[in-house]
């Protein structure tokens, strides 16, 4: 294609990348046909969001959101919610967009499609790493050893305590519950009806975090192993050696691929 790609989402149809210098990369699923879109030669587009029939990107360069209308492909505007826009991650929720890890990594900021493109910014109390959807909520991790609750539905926040918590590796969503990795050897369980938080103790260094084939997956970089858990039970039922230093998991079909960091 051309391009150095930097993030990718999907919409089940098309494929969308956002692409340096200044481009996001469309590619239909089903023909493979591409379509490049510029949104501006000195940006860095980085994070999207695809909602109401736009694709919001992110740019690091400028702080800017840049909006592209996806009935002809083109960029149509571009808007700033604060200086300094650093974003982790985009979350959408209904007609709402949230952008995690806003202006020193502790805000989060909000476009409201539905309400003219409006923009507002939630202060969380600590910095901001990784994100995740259950229903109409918004769950926010840290550095702080909490994760903090966004109500979408008026932008309240409320605090979940993590205790050990601290650095948080990842976080993945498994019907009601979420899964919280981080640089240890103990898996974080968020149950979202009560948010409630449990923990289980694996062998060693917890690195990727996968949910595939009804399982979740834990890479294990200081045994060079990856640990299979039951979600219905958060039992380990099977360990399986990998190579060395695996830090990253993905799935294709049925079959779960694995990153070592150590071997190339």
């Amino acid at each position: 294609l051309g391009f150095s790609p930097l993030k990718i989402i999907t919409d089940g149809s098309k494929i969308y990348v956002s692409s340096s210098p200044g481009r996001v990369i469309i590619v239909d699923a089903s023909t493979h046909a591409v379509t490049v879109v510029a949104v501006g030669q000195n940006l860095q587009p980085e994070h999207l969001a695809v909602v109401g029939g736009k694709i919001f990107v992110s740019n690091s360069s400028t702080s800017t959101i840049s909006m592209i209308d996806m009935q002809n492909n083109n960029a149509t505007s571009s808007m700033r919610i604060v200086n300094n826009l650093s974003v982790q991650a985009i979350q959408t929720v209904g007609s709402k967009l949230y952008f995690i890890g806003l202006g020193g990594q502790n805000l989060v900021g909000v476009i409201d499609t539905a309400n003219g493109n409006s923009t507002s910014t939630i202060a969380m109390g600590q910095t901001l790493s990784y994100s995740a959807v259950v229903g109409s909520f918004v769950y926010v991790g840290g550095t702080g050893g909490k994760v903090v609750t966004i109500n979408t539905a008026n932008n309240s926040t409320s605090s979940i305590s993590t205790p050990g918590f601290i650095n948080l590796n990842g976080m993945k969503v498994y019907g009601t519950k979420i899964y919280l990795s981080l640089y240890g050897n103990r898996l974080g369980i968020l149950e979202t009806l009560n948010n409630t938080f449990s923990s289980i103790t694996l062998s060693g260094l917890t690195e990727g975090v996968l949910l595939a084939n009804g399982k979740l997956y834990a890479a294990d970089s200081e045994n060079n192993l990856v640990s299979i858990i039951d979600p219905n039970t958060n039992i380990v039922s099977q360990t399986i050696a990998t190579g060395a230093f695996p830090i990253e998991l993905f799935s294709i079909g049925t079959r779960v691929y694995v990153v070592n960091f150590d071997e190339y």
